[in-house]
């Protein structure tokens, strides 16, 4: 059985306005050390927020890359203050899921043949 991401988060990572407050530190809170780290838009929350919604959508397959971002996450919960300040938004939940949705997803692939795979 195929992970699945939830309604909520699906919705909550369909609205992120990309206005990209998650990349300046204007509270003074820090910057999310994996988009400091590999300074591309996919490794800071706005970019996993996309990833969130293609995965929900079924428009992207599971691929070693996405796995690097999902688990470059640590849940540090900066984004959540950043964006929320702003937005209202609390995407702390769609980081969570994306970071669950993936290591669901790979426990699962881990049991079957490759000749079976359906990632």
């Amino acid at each position: 059985m195929k992970p699945k991401i939830s309604q909520e988060a699906k919705a909550m990572a369909a609205q992120c306005r990309h206005y990209a407050m998650c990349n300046l530190d204007y509270l003074g809170t820090g910057l999310c050390s994996a988009g400091v780290e590999k300074p591309y838009i996919s490794y800071f929350p706005q970019g996993r927020m996309d990833l969130c919604h293609a995965l929900s959508e079924g428009l992207l397959r599971l691929t070693p890359a996405l796995v690097d971002i999902a688990r470059s996450c640590t849940l540090c919960g900066v984004c959540d203050l950043q964006c929320h300040f702003v937005t209202g938004m609390r995407p702390m939940k769609v980081m969570r899921e994306l970071k669950e949705y993936v290591e669901a997803f790979l426990v699962i692939m881990a049991g079957v043949p490759s000749s079976f795979r359906y990632d």
